[in-house]
């Protein structure tokens, strides 16, 4: 178990339910996962792993003023983390083939963001391109983002982009999905959603969109960002929050 400097096992509040916290540096609580991912995977259901969450700074244990008595400070902390993810990976991922993901939670910002996956297939990033509850992100943090997601594809990884939104908000909508089609080499997922409502499902007409493969990266033109497709194009304009998605009429 983790424990607090008061020497009390630490818990997790969550919705309806409490989550008790273990400790990524045991041994003990290694092997033990490892054994539950062994036994999950036996079922032929399921292809892989998602962790949610891997906490990689103590924001959240700071929000709950909970640190752990074990680690003198973050980077101890997210040591210990990426040893139990290389010891998983070593042990079962790698040689069976399977893929493992994490939701990486509790950054502070992107900027360790590569070397969070070190040790992971995938990960997702839960509040891509667009900010909650304020909508838009000024235009040089957007832009770090987009480049986050095509840092993260060419160094072979896959990322799941989650734009945060109300279901009305169409504007917001279409300038997070025009982004995530910039941004897009094929190792990458979008959704748009509001954690709250993560058991609905939300449709847009522009999922629907016909675009065809890119015909190349986005491109600068002027302070709008493009991207061409073999049957449209795509535009978004990060200070002024225009975008569009254009596919060809059949």
């Amino acid at each position: 178990f983790l424990f607090n400097r008061a020497g009390e096992r630490i818990y997790q509040p969550f919705e309806d339910q409490t989550y008790v916290m273990m400790d990524p540096g045991s041994p003990g609580w290694r092997a033990f996962f490892l054994e539950r991912v062994r036994d999950s995977q036996s079922d032929p259901n399921w292809g892989g792993v998602f962790l949610d969450n891997l906490e990689v700074t103590f924001a959240f244990r700071e929000l709950h003023g909970q640190f752990p008595i074990a680690y003198a400070d973050e980077a101890n902390y997210l040591g210990a983390s990426q040893e139990m993810l290389e010891y998983l990976r070593r042990e079962y991922f790698q040689p069976n083939q399977r893929p493992l993901f994490a939701n990486i939670a509790a950054r502070k910002d992107d900027a360790n963001w590569m070397a969070y996956i070190t040790n992971l297939d995938g990960a997702m990033h839960e509040g891509w391109a667009v900010d909650w509850p304020n909508r838009f992100r000024p235009a040089a943090e957007w832009e770090t983002q987009m480049m986050l997601a095509e840092e993260t594809q060419a160094a072979g990884k896959f990322i799941i982009l989650v734009s945060q939104g109300t279901q009305a908000d169409v504007e917001l909508q279409r300038f997070a999905y025009a982004s995530y089609l910039l941004v897009n080499n094929g190792q990458a997922a979008f959704r748009y959603a509001n954690s709250a409502n993560y058991r609905e499902i939300w449709f847009y007409s522009n999922y629907y969109s016909d675009l065809g493969p890119p015909l190349g990266p986005r491109y600068l033109d002027g302070v709008v960002w493009r991207r061409d497709f073999v049957r449209g194009s795509v535009m978004v304009n990060p200070e002024t929050h225009e975008a569009s998605i254009i596919a060809e009429k059949k």
